[in-house]
C-alpha cells in the first residue's frame, strides 16, 4: 500500500462536500427563475488568481533560503555536532596521553628531617699510634686509648632523583594502548563526520518538508478561492434559474470545507516553519523566504546501476562504518594489551641521591654527597592474573559487540540503499505523471467552468472538476518535493554527501 502524503489526506477529508452540513442561515426555497431572497447584500467575490503566478511570486526568492545553506547552518548550530566534537577532543587527548606513557617515569624528592638529640653511639676504646705510619708500629711507639663513638647529626636534607623505564610495558602494553588510542581518535573523528553529514541531510529534508507545507498551504487557498468563485457563479445562476438552491447551499459547504483546510495547512506550515527555526536556532520572529524554486529540472544522477554495486559504494563511503571498523580495531588492540598482566614485569631502575648526611657514607659527616646506583628490575603478582582474565573478557566482548554492531549496520544500510532508490524512481516517475495529469485538471476544469456560466454544466460537475485540480496540484506538489527527499536520501545513503579528504 502507498503511503497517504498529508495533502492528499487533508484533501480527502475536506475538498468533497459536506452534504450533512447545516447551512447557518436557512432560507425558504425560491422558484427556480426566481432571485434570491430579499437579504443582505453578498458582495461580488474576486475572480481566482493564475495559480502558476502564486508559485512563481512564492518560489526561488532572491536571497531566500536554499537547502544548502540550511544545511550549512543546521550544522553550525547543531547542539549533537557540539557533543561528539567534544567527544573528538577527548579522543585526541587520549592519544596525547598515551604517546606520554611511552616516556621514562622520572620522579624527583626532596626533604628536610630534624631529629630529636640523643648522645653519641659508643662502641668502646681503639689503641692508636699518634704520629706513626700505616703499618707494623716499630719498637718504644707512643701509644693512646682513643674512644671509638659515632656522633647523631640532628639535620637531615635529602634530594632523590629515581628513573623507571618500564621495558616489558613498551613492548606488552604501551603500543597497544598507543595502537587503540590512536584506532578511537579515528573512530571519534568519523563519528563526527557522520553526525555533520546526518545533520546537514536531516536539515536538508526538513527544508523540503516545510517548502512542501507551504506549498499545500497555497493548494488549499487557491482551492478556496475557486470555491468562492463557483459561488459567486452559483448564486448568478440561481437568480436567473440555472440553479437550485441545493446547488448553492453545497457550493456554500465545499467552500467552509476550503476555508477549514487552508486553516490546517497554514497550521501544518507554521509548524515546519518552527522546526526549521529550532533546527538553524533562529530567533522566532525569523521568517524565511524560498529561494529554490522546486519546478525546476534537476540534472540525472551518475552511476545508478544494480542495487547490488550501490550497496558496495555505500559499504565503502559510508563514515558510519568506518567509524564502527576503527572502534574494533581499538577495542582489540586494547583486548591486546591486557593480557599483559600474565607475565612478569621488567623495569629498569635508576636512582640519584644528594644528601647531608648521605645515608652511604660511614660514619655519617655533616656535608652533602651525591650517589647513584642503577639495575634491572623484575616483578610478578601471580593475584593479577584473576584480575587479567576478568579485563580480558570483557575486551574479547566489547570486540564481539562491535563486530555485531558493524554486521548490523551492513544490514541496515542495503535495505536503506535499495529504498532510497526505489524513492527515487518513483519519484522521478510521479513528478513526469503528475505534471501531465495537472495540464489535464486545469484544462477540464477551466471547460467545466465555462460551460457552467454557460449553463451546460452542472454544479456537481464543477465541484467534481474543482476537486480534481486541488488534487492534482497536491499531488504534484508532493511529487516535485519527493524528488528532491528521494536524491538527498540516496546520496546521504550511498555516502556521495562525504567530501573527499
Amino acid at each position: 500500500m502507498l503511503p497517504v502524503r498529508p495533502g492528499l489526506a487533508l484533501l480527502v477529508a475536506l475538498a468533497t462536500p459536506a452534504w450533512a452540513q447545516t447551512p447557518p442561515s436557512p432560507e425558504p426555497a425560491a422558484p427556480a427563475a426566481q432571485p434570491l431572497p430579499e437579504g443582505p447584500e453578498r458582495p461580488e467575490l474576486p475572480a481566482t488568481e493564475s495559480f502558476d503566478a502564486k508559485l512563481s511570486a512564492q518560489l526561488g526568492q532572491p536571497g531566500g533560503l536554499t537547502a544548502d545553506e540550511t544545511a550549512r547552518r543546521a550544522t553550525a548550530t547543531s547542539l549533537e555536532v557540539r557533543g561528539r566534537e567534544a567527544e573528538l577532543e577527548a579522543a585526541e587527548a587520549g592519544v596525547s596521553q598515551a604517546l606520554a606513557s611511552f616516556l621514562p617515569r622520572v620522579s624527583v624528592t626532596a626533604g628536610y628531617t630534624r631529629q630529636s638529640a640523643i648522645a653519641p653511639q659508643a662502641f668502646g676504646t681503639l689503641v692508636a699510634s699518634p704520629g706513626s705510619a700505616a703499618g707494623p708500629l716499630p719498637p718504644g711507639a707512643p701509644l693512646e686509648n682513643v674512644a671509638l663513638a659515632i656522633p647523631t647529626l640532628q639535620n637531615q636534607t635529602t634530594v632523590r632523583a629515581a628513573l623507571t623505564v618500564p621495558v616489558s610495558d613498551y613492548l606488552l602494553r604501551l603500543s597497544r594502548n598507543y595502537a587503540s588510542a590512536n584506532a578511537s581518535e579515528a573512530a571519534a573523528r568519523h563519528t563526527t563526520q557522520a553526525t555533520q553529514l546526518k545533520v546537514a541531510a536531516d536539515a536538508r529534508i526538513l527544508y523540503y518538508s516545510w517548502i512542501r507545507a507551504a506549498l499545500q498551504s497555497t493548494v488549499a487557498e487557491a482551492s478556496l478561492a475557486q470555491a468562492r468563485d463557483h459561488l459567486a457563479d452559483a448564486h448568478r445562476a440561481f437568480a436567473v434559474g440555472g440553479a437550485s438552491r441545493a446547488d448553492v447551499l453545497r457550493v456554500e459547504a465545499q467552500v467552509a470545507s476550503a476555508e477549514l483546510l487552508v486553516a490546517r495547512t497554514a497550521n501544518l506550515r507554521n509548524l515546519q516553519a518552527e522546526r526549521l527555526r529550532t533546527a538553524l536556532h533562529e530567533p522566532r520572529a525569523a521568517d524565511f523566504a524560498i529561494g529554490e524554486d522546486v519546478r525546476e529540472a534537476l540534472p540525472p544522477l551518475d552511476g545508478l546501476s544494480s542495487p547490488a554495486e550501490l550497496v558496495e559504494e555505500a559499504r565503502g563511503h559510508r563514515l558510519e562504518l568506518r567509524a564502527v571498523q576503527e572502534a574494533t580495531s581499538a577495542a582489540r588492540s586494547q583486548a591486546q594489551g591486557t593480557r599483559a598482566g600474565y607475565l612478569p614485569r621488567l623495569d629498569a631502575v635508576g636512582d640519584v641521591i644528594y644528601a647531608n648526611p648521605n645515608p652511604r657514607y660511614f660514619p655519617p659527616t655533616p656535608e652533602f654527597n651525591t650517589t647513584w646506583s642503577a639495575g634491572v628490575q623484575l616483578s610478578w603478582t601471580p593475584t593479577d592474573i584473576l584480575t587479567t582474565r576478568g579485563a580480558s573478557r570483557a575486551a574479547n566482548a566489547r570486540v564481539a559487540q562491535l563486530e555485531a554492531q558493524r554486521a548490523a549496520l551492513e544490514d541496515g544500510l542495503q535495505v536503506e540503499v535499495v529504498q532510497a532508490l526505489n524513492d527515487l524512481r518513483e519519484a522521478e516517475l510521479a513528478s513526469q505523471t503528475t505534471q501531465r495529469g495537472l495540464s489535464s485538471s486545469e484544462e477540464a476544469y477551466r471547460v467545466r467552468r465555462l460551460l457552467f456560466q454557460n449553463g451546460r454544466a452542472t454544479s456537481t460537475e464543477l465541484t467534481d472538476a474543482e476537486a480534481d485540480l486541488t488534487r492534482a496540484r497536491f499531488d504534484a506538489v508532493n511529487a516535485r518535493i519527493d524528488l528532491r527527499l528521494a536524491r538527498v536520501k540516496l546520496l546521504h545513503a550511498l555516502g556521495r554527501d562525504v567530501q573527499p579528504s
